[in-house]
């Protein structure tokens, strides 16, 4: 009586007949191998025994999807979407779901999605082995929140197997065999962010960072996008190329980068305050690479002294009354310390008082003037101003000079020197009184 067994590997279907008291089996690997009822070949011939088969391949479906980081309020906003099999099996009834935002309203899509309501869906149907296949999805924003948009894929997998039927034989013994190892055989791609910008800078003035993107892989970089976040302190003035600042954000679409390929872009910026500000960025591309940079700056102040001075009449007649008003303003961005006026008059002017916000005396005279001290000023913070003012007399006809001399510990090459010209007459060989010298604060 013949017995007929049957075995499923890898979708394979093997049916093997064996007869008691037949003579052993010669099989495809040159064994010979026990064929009498009920044994498997190379058993102990009690009872048949079956090699556990290796499964065939599971599909897999990637879904990945590129979108601008930023975008203008109200502007249309692109998706771009692959759907990707990189797995050795088709996987069937392959869709693609995205439910529409709130806060979006759908514009176009290319291919046109299958059903728009309640949410869109792409019914791609089966997606061999290798394949991928690519959707442009356009929407609008509602309104000026952030736009959040979510895309899913489902697919399905199965294994058919049989098993045929031979009356009453023995049940196999199954005897288990690993699965074959995966070998990850896909390059990585490798990123590198390098910013170049100053160690040390005054504040106020235009900062240039250079930033620079290399694909360091052996494949392609795709869909490279660059951004950088400034510190808050910091102010946005320009961004190279295509480069666009939104939310706080410059960022850059580099698109594809080649292995050994870099692409540089210039970020200008101005600090508002002193002190040490860093500058972050990042570069993203497919396949979920990502790369952090920062660089950081000293940034300090700059001190500037701006001084005026002028005569309130001229010219005058010996014996009347002129006005010197001087006032010194820090327009820079640092303080200015330890300031100190000197007014020298000289014999063609008479002094008669003088005010400020601080102390002031005459010092030791030098020949031909008189020297009027004012006390020191401790600070002059950026933006203050201070004034002092001192009031003459016309003592001689002629051309006379008044002239006064100020120091400060930043100014390191020397005092400001300023002075002023006033023309003293005689009128019909008439003066005007002569009045006491008064001292005002």
């Amino acid at each position: 009586m013949k017995q007929r067994y049957a075995a499923c590997a890898t979708g394979f279907l093997f049916l093997l007949f064996v007869s008691s008291g037949a003579p052993p089996l010669l099989y495809g690997d040159g064994a010979t191998r026990c064929s009498h009822a009920g044994a498997w070949p190379g058993e102990d011939c009690a009872a048949p025994v079956v090699v556990a088969p290796v499964d065939p391949p599971t599909p897999v479906v990637k879904l990945r999807v590129r979108v601008p980081a930023e975008a203008r309020p109200g502007a249309p906003v692109e998706y771009r979407i692959q759907v990707d099999n990189p797995s050795a099996a088709d996987a069937h009834h392959v869709v693609v779901k995205n439910p529409m935002p709130k806060n979006a309203k759908f514009v176009r899509a290319n291919p046109e999605p299958d059903v728009k309501e309640p949410e869109l869906q792409w019914k791609l149907g089966t997606l061999p082995a290798g394949a991928c296949k690519y959707i442009v999805l356009v929407l609008e924003p509602l309104d000026g929140t952030d736009l959040t948009n979510c895309v899913r894929v489902q697919f399905e997998h199965g294994q058919c197997v049989t098993t045929r039927l031979a009356g009453a034989a023995p049940r196999p013994q199954v005897k288990d065999k690993p699965p074959p190892p995966i070998i990850e055989t896909e390059e990585k791609t490798e990123l590198a962010l390098n910013i170049e910008g100053p160690k040390r800078q005054y504040m106020n003035l235009p900062t240039r960072y250079f930033l620079t993107v290399t694909n360091k892989g052996k494949t392609a970089a795709n869909n490279v996008l660059l951004e950088s976040t400034p510190a808050p302190q910091a102010k946005f003035l320009q961004a190279s190329g295509d480069g666009r600042f939104l939310a706080g954000k410059a960022a850059w679409l580099l698109g594809t980068l080649q292995p050994g390929e870099s692409r540089t872009v210039v970020l200008t910026l101005q600090a508002a305050a002193t002190g040490e500000l860093c500058h972050k960025a990042k570069a993203l591309a497919d396949r979920g690479v990502v790369v952090l940079a920062e660089v950081c700056t000293l940034f300090a102040g700059v001190s500037a002294l701006a001084v005026e001075m002028t005569d309130r009449e001229d010219p005058i007649q010996v014996g009347s009354e002129t006005m010197y008003p001087i006032r010194l303003r820090n327009t820079g961005t640092a303080p200015i310390t330890n300031i100190q006026v000197r007014a020298f008059i000289r014999d063609g002017l008479q002094l008669r008082r003088a005010k400020a916000e601080v102390n002031h005396q005459l010092g030791e005279p030098i020949p031909g003037a008189q020297v009027l001290v004012f006390a020191v000023i401790p600070q002059l913070a950026p933006g203050q101003q201070t004034e002092y003012q001192v009031f003459v007399a016309g003592a001689k006809p002629g051309d006379q000079r008044f002239r006064i001399e100020i120091r400060a510990d930043q100014l390191e090459a020397g005092p400001v020197i300023e002075e002023e010209s006033t023309r003293v007459y005689v009128e019909n060989g008439e003066t005007a009184a002569t009045k006491p010298i008064i001292s005002d604060r």
